[in-house]
């Protein structure tokens, strides 16, 4: 949260910022744009990143995740909220990024396998929580330029999800959850969870979720006792 401009980034005074592979999600400026806000020539460069559900006091949309007044803003393979393609670039969208567990990417996000890898690499071989960043998802449908196994947008790369029933014990939000053994804790977290929700990790059955935890994904669970795969 930000008293000012630019709720996640301000940048001003000729500053350049580079943003690679980051998730810029739900910041809040009491001025505008709740994301990156950049002028007087303080240039950002965003390449496979997100900006989604920041807020401000005025505006929402595009405008809400990221402005310029007098700075040069360059997007390659981002997912922009509201965007219009204004800033031009290439390989850039505003759909839905499907998180699941705020703010990783879920089974069914298009972000999945979508970024630029060659600019990727340049981050790095881990994603921000230390795991592998480039990870092959073999049901999502290969969107970005490279070759596989292709980066996700975002700071999170998602993990082949070979255990959805492993979902206890709970952790951060930067920590991947479960333990490798779907049991009684698997179970209780399930029925303690149960009801309607738009961001639970016991949301399992179907596999994007359904924003309800139920009967179904109990059965999921029961059905998958036992060490994991």
């Amino acid at each position: 949260v930000a008293g000012g401009d630019g709720g996640a980034l301000h940048g001003d005074f000729q500053a350049v910022a580079t943003l690679i592979n980051c998730t810029i999600a739900r910041n809040v400026a009491g001025g505008n744009t709740g994301g990156v806000r950049c002028f007087n020539t303080s240039d950002a460069t965003l390449i496979n990143t997100i900006l989604w559900e920041n807020t401000d006091a005025a505006a929402s949309g595009e405008v809400a995740q990221i402005t310029t007044d007098g700075a040069v803003l360059s997007f390659t393979s981002c997912c922009v909220e509201g965007w219009t393609g204004g800033f031009g670039g290439t390989g850039n969208s505003g759909v839905d990024p499907v998180f699941k567990v705020f703010p990783r990417l879920s089974p069914c996000s298009p972000l999945i396998d979508a970024g630029t890898n060659a600019i990727a690499g340049d981050v790095g071989a881990n994603d921000v929580i230390g795991r592998q960043r480039f990870v092959d998802m073999p049901s999502v449908p290969d969107t970005g330029v490279g070759s596989a196994p292709l980066v996700d947008l975002g700071a999170y790369e998602l993990q082949d999800a070979g255990c959805p029933a492993d979902i206890a014990p709970f952790q951060s939000a930067t920590e991947p959850n479960g333990n490798g053994m779907v049991n009684i804790d698997d179970l209780v977290a399930v029925i303690n969870l149960f009801g309607a929700t738009d961001d639970s990790p016991a949301d399992i059955t179907p596999t994007c979720g359904n924003d309800m935890v139920n009967i179904d994904d109990l059965v999921t669970v029961l059905n998958a006792f036992g060490v994991c795969p």
